[in-house]
């Protein structure tokens, strides 16, 4: 019996890495068989990014891309930053697209996927498995003037401890024997639920994980690396 394939084309940051990777979870649960094969996938979902000038154009370059390779009758489905930010301008100059997926709206791609069970946000890996991201925020408070980030994917919103340490669970025994923690600013990882950052509690959970070999943190503001987070990376051996 023949499968209807996906193809995922995952641009830009960590961050939009693990949003791909739960769309896959939720096209492998749909029954779709996952290709790295473009022209032969029944269906392309490019996840976009909108941060840079370059960004940008790689991302309309490759939903042109896709269009002009794809098989007959093949749909290509668009989602990520870049459609949170222009999609009245992408829907006017691209219609060729079938779909236009907000950021992380999981419940419309599940309707185009036809899954019908509970949207749980687990992940399907896209890339080798000895290593994951693991994204304990996102969005931000910092507004800096350079960034378009908060406009983007809004302000601070932080996963619970409980969901991290499961997830990290589940990635370390599907391989995973690196994690590399990702946010917009992850020293601020729990300002908005403690008042204060949880970091370095979360860090001591993560460190407990057995088989668990390294623990990597990406993306930490300089101005907001406080004596505990120093500490915790000279007092943890599996942090780096």
């Amino acid at each position: 019996m023949y499968k209807l394939k996906l193809h995922i084309i995952s641009l830009g940051c960590p961050k939009n890495l693990v949003d791909s990777e739960r769309f896959a979870w939720l096209a492998v649960e749909a029954d779709l068989v996952l290709t790295d094969t473009l022209e032969q996938a029944d269906f392309i979902l490019i996840n976009t990014c909108g941060f840079i000038e370059s960004a940008r154009e790689e991302s309309v370059e490759t939903i042109l891309t896709a269009l002009e390779l794809r098989q007959p009758n093949a749909k290509v489905w668009v989602t990520g930053c870049m459609v949170q930010r222009y999609l009245p301008d992408l829907q006017r100059e691209i219609p060729e697209v079938e779909a236009w997926v907000n950021l992380k709206d999981f419940t419309n791609f599940a309707g185009l996927v036809k899954f019908s069970g509970k949207i749980n946000l687990s992940r399907q890996p896209l890339q080798v498995e000895q290593f994951a991201f693991l994204r304990i925020a996102d969005g931000c408070n910092n507004n800096c003037s350079y960034c378009a980030i908060p406009s983007i994917r809004g302000r601070l919103v932080s996963e619970t401890e409980e969901k991290l340490v499961r997830e990290a669970r589940l990635l370390v025994q599907n391989g995973a024997r690196e994690l590399i923690i990702t946010g917009q600013d992850i020293t601020r990882y729990g300002l908005d639920s403690h008042g204060k950052s949880q970091l370095v509690p979360l860090l001591e959970k993560l460190h407990e994980l057995e088989k668990l070999a390294w623990i990597r943190l990406m993306y930490l503001h300089p101005a907001h690396v406080d004596k505990a987070i120093i500490s915790a990376v000279r007092d943890m051996p599996k942090v780096r």
